[in-house]
């Protein structure tokens, strides 16, 4: 054999071990790089949105979440499953708990009811990756926006929107765009 038959003009031999070896060794570099690029945007979201869960109220006031605005004021003392993400960037703020029957009237004092028509027109930004809050513009105007009530609170530092599902006294709240006042 001389270096004009070697290496053959069919390329290198895949079953060479150091050929193996070489192409498992890249196979494993691009996949590190390409799981690392996908979570880029995951870790991203989480450091400009961050999310908090507190079983009860207690514990979200024991947190300052309540102090900080990242729990809205209207949340009852009985609440509880309370999750909160707060967009850094935008100040805007989601949040969905649990309340018990009794506490809706109190809940919704200073709220205004939106009809049918202006509930549809209703625009709901997404926290993103967030299973626990399922409300968007299509749910609203779809049958699942049915079963829905949707208050609009207007001012203050809680200014946004509160959606209540009597079914399952899951309530969803989600403020407007901007800082808030």
């Amino acid at each position: 054999m001389n270096d004009r038959d070697y290496p053959p003009a069919t390329g290198p031999d895949p079953y060479d071990p150091a050929v193996r070896r070489k192409n498992v060794k890249t196979l494993a570099i691009v996949a590190v790089v390409l799981l690392a690029a996908a979570l880029i945007p995951a870790t991203y979201r989480r450091v400009q949105q961050p999310e908090g869960f507190y079983p009860t109220h207690a514990e979200a006031v024991a947190a300052q979440a309540v102090e900080r605005g990242d729990v809205p004021g209207f949340v009852p003392a009985t609440a509880t499953e309370i999750h909160a993400r707060n967009n850094r960037d935008t100040g805007q703020r989601f949040v969905r708990f649990t309340f018990a029957d009794a506490d809706l009237p109190a809940i919704t004092q200073g709220m205004r009811l939106l009809p049918r028509e202006e509930v549809e027109k209703v625009l709901v930004p997404t926290p993103g990756w967030t299973e626990w809050f399922p409300i968007t513009s299509r749910t609203l105007s779809g049958t699942q926006g049915g079963y829905l009530q949707v208050y609009e609170i207007a001012s203050g530092p809680d200014r946004g929107y509160l959606a209540v599902d009597p079914r399952t006294r899951y309530a969803y709240f989600w403020s407007r765009p901007g800082r808030r006042s």
